[in-house]
């Protein structure tokens, strides 16, 4: 375990010496959300279907986000990735809703909600706010399921979030979680180390490299479209994102350390190609993990929700009834 939190940290420290990228936060005081044409679509519809926005007050943040589905059914808490928003799990929600009552927030700094040039945005700091938010709005106990960034910040709130000394969270699915460093360093991790970060595109075609890097077989057609739309919004967040990102790598071994804390059903879902993750990191996490399973999802890349929204569903039908 010491050796994976050294390559951890390895790699936080190698991005941050290297990267070319110089700004100060003070730059960043005044900057506010911008929303592309894409995000708005994705909110259209989800308006369509009498999904309504709603925001509550954290930590000084204003969180935005979905409250779907009646409050007599079994909540569902879905956590994006980095450079993400709440829009990411679109398609997989309606396959979800009937059983569920699903929450989608967008993690404090990212989406709609609040950003401040002058916050904590470390993975243990953004689980806290995540845990007051859902005590705000009186859900107790859940499945929580995160991507990346988010299944990292699940991970942790999986250990911290308790109701008079019992954990709040019934089960764990980990999406391609970020927190822990693999037996192979993906190609996403070997550029950090030369100061390059795919996940954090300035330009259209930055953006087309970033869909490249997340997504395995996703339609040349589709990503040249989803970049012309989404361009604009990735280069307003451009230093945004590498301030967020920053403190994000610089707080990813806390993610290892909770591990073995974890004593809930835990699913460890991961894409077999994974170019920003390494696979092998499924068997780090399952190994930490006293009661982990793991899906590999052939022909799947960093977004099984976005990639293969039907079997995402299907699996997570089966554990959350096994439970």
């Amino acid at each position: 375990m010491s050796l994976v939190l050294e390559t951890v940290n390895d790699v936080a420290s190698h991005y941050k010496k290297n990267s070319a990228v110089m700004f100060s936060p003070q730059d960043l005081a005044y900057w506010r959300p911008y929303t592309s044409l894409v995000k708005m679509a994705q909110t259209s519809l989800m308006s369509l279907s009498s999904v309504r926005e709603r925001h509550v007050m954290v930590d000084s943040h204003k969180v935005s986000y979905w409250d779907i589905g009646s409050k007599a059914k079994e909540p569902l808490l879905l956590l994006h990735g980095f450079g993400a928003s709440k829009e990411k799990w679109a398609f997989l929600i309606p396959l979800l809703q009937a059983k569920y009552r699903i929450l989608v927030p967008d993690v404090p700094g990212f989406g709609r909600s609040h950003f401040y040039s002058d916050a904590d945005y470390s993975l243990p700091k953004q689980a806290s706010r995540l845990n007051e938010w859902l005590d705000q709005i009186g859900v107790q106990h859940y499945h929580l399921v995160g991507n990346s960034m988010g299944g990292g910040i699940a991970a942790l709130m999986a250990t911290t979030h308790q109701y008079n000394d019992v954990g709040r969270v019934k089960s764990l699915t980990l999406m391609n979680a970020a927190g822990v460093a693999g037996e192979n360093r993906s190609p996403f991790e070997n550029k950090l180390l030369d100061g390059e970060n795919v996940l954090i595109p300035n330009n259209l075609q930055e953006v087309k490299q970033l869909f490249d890097n997340t997504t395995h077989e996703m339609s040349f057609s589709l990503k040249t479209m989803l970049a012309f739309f989404m361009a604009n919004e990735f280069s307003h967040r451009y230093l945004v994102n590498h301030h967020l990102f920053n403190q994000l790598i610089d707080s990813t071994g806390e993610v290892l350390l909770c591990l073995k804390d974890i004593e809930i059903p835990t699913l460890v879902m991961w894409g077999a190609h994974d170019k920003v993750l390494d696979p092998s990191c499924s068997r780090v996490f399952a190994e930490q993990i006293p009661r982990a399973k793991t899906h590999i999802l052939d022909d799947v890349g960093h977004l099984p929700m976005l990639e293969s929204p039907r079997r995402c569903a299907s699996i997570l039908h089966r554990f959350f009834g096994q439970q």
